[in-house]
């Protein structure tokens, strides 16, 4: 079976930054948010059960 592309774009260099702009802009904002560990990601893994 084969697949079409059915999707097609142009992602220039301004509208990249922009998208990253965007994105270290929320970041920013959600100061609150920490970044795990690998350890610490495989030992909340283990608690959901």
């Amino acid at each position: 079976m084969a697949s079409q592309n059915l999707v097609s774009g142009v992602l220039t260099d301004e509208t990249l930054n922009t998208a990253l702009a965007g994105i270290q802009s929320l970041t920013d904002s959600l100061d609150f948010l920490i970044s795990l560990s690998p350890d610490e990601r495989k030992r909340l893994a283990k608690l959901r059960g």
